[in-house]
């Protein structure tokens, strides 16, 4: 049997990064998730009242999570994912999984028996945060993986907001020109690396699973759905079996977006469902927009293209820090000059549109520590040699008009200043 979500807690609890609640009411999990929306432990509810299923969430809260999947350092983290990303590792099919222990279809489908919590007092309902979506190209075959919000519409229907220009939009589209619905299968309660690659930026046409096979190290392992023609893997907690019908929009939010404020209502596609299978005592998994943990899925993708283009444009990149907030970035490197300096902070910008703000700093700085990358800051940036791109493209939805210029700023030592900028530290 393959390593599931079960087996990495399991790992986690070793490692002391897990905390076990025993029993809670659905009605007390928005709070506790909001109070732990930037701790770097898991929290693993194994029994909600009322409830088949557990409730989960912090799954990839810190670094140091992510240095426990793909085996490395946090210092590690991007060339080890770089990696990943150019080895792909295609899945393979077998007769059956855990995932369908249990199974509910047609009208047995029933979304109110799922612990889906409402996280913010505005929600329009409760929302799976959670759920891997796969579906395939309906002209190539090709499956695409990917995560969006949920929206809990009645015992059989979700709506789903899908961003202009996703890849999932894109084959939804395609789907609307040939007459022809969307098969959908949602896995949720997720081993990290499927949830790792579904918020991978990688090329349409190339399946996600393959980049979760690469993380893992081996072949990640397929079951056949038991309504629709897809196959989900074998191992995860959840799966939600339907179908989009390109034709049939509902309205849709607002819901309590990454930025920390409401996407207000609007009108997106929904999904029928005709099953839904799950393991014995399911683990169902959520994220919350704007925790550390969905800050840090964010991040991944876009400082990995960083620290990838500023390394092969011939710079000395050691690290790059996207999170907390994907708007603001920080770079350490070991310039030879302040020339390479812009360039990388450049770079940066190129690779990663939302940024607004930028800052470069030497290695003696750490990136992960926000203090401190305000003391680099302080100590060793000068306001006027900043500089301001103005009408640049930047985050979309932006009505006022907040998005379209960016700021980068070159903290790092000047040159030639020989030992007066040597860290006052004890050792």
């Amino acid at each position: 049997m393959q390593e599931g979500l079960r087996d990495y807690l399991r790992n986690l609890y070793h490692k002391n990064k897990l905390e076990e609640i025993e029993d809670i009411s659905i009605e007390d999990i928005p709070n506790l998730i909001f109070a732990n929306r930037k701790s770097p432990q898991t929290i693993w509810i194994k029994k909600v009242r009322g409830f088949e299923s557990g409730f989960l969430f912090n799954v990839l809260s810190s670094r140091d999570h992510y240095a426990i999947v793909f085996g490395c350092t946090i210092h590690e983290i991007w060339p080890a994912y770089l990696k990943c990303l150019s080895n792909p590792v295609k899945p393979v099919l077998i007769k059956s999984g855990s995932v369908q222990e249990v199974q509910y279809i047609g009208s047995q489908v029933d979304l109110y028996k799922l612990p889906v919590v409402k996280y913010n007092a505005l929600d329009a309902s409760p929302y799976i945060t959670a759920g891997v979506v796969l579906a395939r190209d309906p002209e190539t075959g090709i499956r695409n993986v990917s995560i969006h919000r949920l929206q809990v519409q009645g015992k059989q229907q979700l709506g789903i907001r899908l961003e202009p220009g996703s890849h999932l939009e894109l084959i939804r589209k395609k789907a609307g020109e040939l007459g022809k619905r969307v098969e959908v299968a949602i896995t949720i309660g997720n081993h990290p690396a499927e949830i790792i690659a579904a918020v991978s930026k990688v090329h349409f046409g190339l399946d996600e699973l393959e980049i979760a096979g690469a993380i893992r190290g081996e072949h990640l392992q397929l079951t056949k759905c038991v309504t629709i023609d897809a196959e989900v893997p074998a191992w995860a907690e959840i799966v939600l079996e339907g179908y989009i019908d390109p034709e049939d929009d509902a309205p849709e939010g607002p819901f309590g977006d990454f930025m920390g404020y409401y996407v207000p209502r609007g009108e997106n596609p929904t999904i029928h469902l005709t099953a839904i299978t799950h393991r014995e005592n399911p683990v169902f998994q959520g994220i919350r927009a704007g925790s550390l943990e969905d800050s840090l899925l964010l991040a991944l993708s876009r400082e990995a293209a960083v620290f990838k283009a500023i390394k092969e444009a011939g710079i000395d990149v050691v690290g790059v820090n996207l999170s907390p907030v994907v708007f603001n970035g920080v770079i350490s490197l070991r310039p030879k000059d302040k020339a390479e300096v812009r360039r990388a902070l450049e770079i940066a910008l190129e690779q990663a549109p939302w940024l607004k703000y930028c800052v470069a700093v030497d290695p003696d700085v750490d990136i992960f520590n926000w203090e401190d990358v305000l003391w680099a800051l302080a100590t060793r940036s000068s306001p006027d040699k900043a500089i301001v791109f103005n009408n640049t493209n930047g985050f979309s939805r932006d009505p006022f008009n907040l998005h379209r210029s960016k700021l980068i700023i070159d903290a790092t030592i000047p040159g030639g200043a020989g030992n007066a900028f040597r860290r006052a530290i004890p050792r």
